[in-house]
């Protein structure tokens, strides 16, 4: 025997004719606390959970608002809630209206649920009723439920969303806080909130989303360095979630976001924190999302110029300020021409933030490419001390004088050292000690004049100590002695690596006596090793030598 539930607001005639019914009804409060789709999930789904019934008549409208459609959004709900209504989600429904489907359908796009196998419209009247219940219902198969529910509907975010950017922001927040089991206030009042949307319950049905019983295990690695955020989400969690992967990946990883980025702000305002950041935090990864402003919307909707995007704007800016330092971007975006515009810039990659499209692998297989590229940034960490270093040397007084055009070489060739070691060219190691072994000729041509009989100071025409030894290793060892007044033999290990380690890279033949100093270009692997052990040893030494000149 059926089972119908009467689900009502006074506005159905003889409701006494129905003993299985509830009134829909709620306060005033109840609403200024929550939206329909809040109440619906907290207060009228768990009530459905309880009842026994194998049929559902909903009115309509269950306000007096009569085109607030609280019925039909109500019904949406019903079906889209499989995993807490189970089989009472497939029961037949019968909608009553005053008016007929094709009017409901002008109405409000609600109306595609009434076109829907299993959704049956009757006219608000007892005899319209008893002739719907007189036919044989029987609940929707799972393949009418995947063909003839879901292929014919759609529901619209709701009206207070800005835009799609902003959607995927909180799907992305709350996959990525259940793989990673993060836990915290900001994330339950996000799940909270996109759990009881009706949208986003279409969305994790419509594309297969639902959570499963898995989170992400990873073994920590001892990785030194900081990782920033710069996100306008980073308050919604996205902080939240990233601090907790660098924790859960990496043992010796700091990681800070900026915090107060609001969509209201000029991309001066947003140069001005970040700046503040930078000195105070000193990154050596920045996760820099696309989007940090309202007016990037309208540029990606719009197609406008995309280089006026804040994301890319910063990601010129932190070019200027600090090429060394890595960037990720992490972005909702898919727009090919805007992933294309990233890779014109000395970028490692971009994660793309999960979308409500995405497959449920999305999220993982994300984890594993952040984690990929977080790593390689923290392994470049060389290059900020490169650029340090740098940015040192050019502002010693000894390169200042741009009326010596050998000062005014050494002092372009120093840029150079940075510049290869940052670039994507064969053998890096080698040409970046090339380039520090290049310098150190400068500086003798600078100092020394070389007339292939003999060796003279160029200030006096003297002849330097050990003329007759043409190398340039007794070259820079007179400059520190005499020009420099330091002592060779702090420098002498140093000058010997890199004067063999050249040698290797120009002659076929070693010398015996390199054996051991010479630095042949290391496997991939070896890279950051020897860059810190070696080219930033030389660089060093360089810089001392410099500053000490007169």
């Amino acid at each position: 025997m059926d089972e119908i539930l009467l689900i009502h607001n006074d506005n159905v005639p003889l409701i006494e004719n129905f003993p299985n019914s509830f009134k829909f009804n709620p306060s005033i409060d109840e609403l200024n606390e929550s939206d329909i789709d809040t109440f619906i999930s907290k207060q009228i789904i768990p009530q459905l959970e309880k009842k026994s019934f194998n049929i559902l008549c909903i009115k309509d409208t269950l306000s007096e608002n009569y085109i607030d459609f609280y019925g039909l959004i109500l019904a949406y709900h019903i079906r889209l809630s499989s995993k807490s209504l189970k089989e009472k989600s497939m029961v037949p429904i019968i909608i009553l209206s005053d008016i007929n489907e094709f009017i409901i359908n002008k109405l409000t796009s609600l109306g595609r649920i009434l076109f829907t196998k299993n959704i049956f419209l009757s006219k608000n009247n007892i005899h319209s009723i008893e002739q719907l219940l007189a036919m044989k219902m029987k609940p929707l198969s799972q393949d009418d439920y995947e063909n003839l529910f879901l292929k014919l509907i759609h529901v619209n975010p709701p009206q207070d969303y800005l835009n799609h950017h902003s959607i995927t922001n909180e799907w992305a927040i709350d996959q990525w806080a259940y793989f990673y089991g993060v836990k915290n206030e900001v994330i339950i009042q996000n799940r909270s909130k996109i759990s009881n949307m009706l949208y986003y319950k279409f969305l994790r049905v419509k594309y297969q989303l639902q959570n499963k019983d898995e989170n992400i295990n990873v073994k920590s690695k001892k990785y030194e360095g900081n990782v920033l955020l710069v996100d306008d989400q980073s308050d919604a969690g996205w902080h939240i979630i990233i601090k907790e992967f660098c924790i859960k990946h990496y043992s010796n990883v700091e990681f800070d976001y900026i915090q107060n980025i609001k969509k209201d702000l000029l991309i001066t305002d947003i140069f001005e924190l970040f700046e503040s950041k930078i000195k105070q935090f000193s990154p050596d990864v920045i996760l820099l999302d696309l989007r940090l402003l309202e007016s990037d919307n309208s540029i990606v909707e719009e197609k406008l110029d995309i280089n006026k995007i804040s994301g890319i704007q910063l990601l010129k800016k932190i070019e200027l300020l600090n090429p060394s330092i890595q960037i990720i971007m992490f972005t909702a975006s898919s727009d090919g021409m805007i992933l294309d515009e990233f890779y014109k810039h000395n970028i490692l990659g971009y994660v793309k933030k999960d979308s409500p499209e995405d497959k449920y692998r999305a999220s993982k297989n994300n984890f594993n490419k952040l984690d990929t590229l977080i790593r390689i940034g923290l392994n470049h960490k060389y290059l900020k001390e490169l650029w340090d270093i740098q940015e040192k040397i050019l502002e010693l007084p000894f390169l200042e004088n741009q009326k010596n055009e050998k000062i005014k070489e050494l002092r372009e060739n120093i840029k150079t050292i940075f510049e290869t070691s940052n670039s994507n060219i064969p053998r890096p190691f080698t040409y970046s000690m090339l380039a520090i072994y290049k310098c150190i000729e400068l500086l003798n041509h600078i100092y020394i004049i070389d007339d292939f009989k003999n060796a003279k100071w160029i200030d006096n025409k003297s002849l330097i100590e050990n003329y007759e030894d043409n190398s340039t290793k007794n070259y820079i060892f007179n400059i520190i002695k005499y020009k420099a007044a330091l002592e060779k033999i702090d420098f002498e290990t140093r000058l010997k690596e890199i004067v063999c380690s050249r040698n290797y890279a120009i002659h076929t033949k070693i010398k015996p006596s390199c054996d051991g100093l010479t630095r042949k270009e290391p496997t991939s692997q070896d890279i950051p090793k020897y860059f810190s052990k070696y080219i930033i040893v030389w660089y060093k030494m360089l810089f001392e030598i410099i500053e000490a000149l007169k």
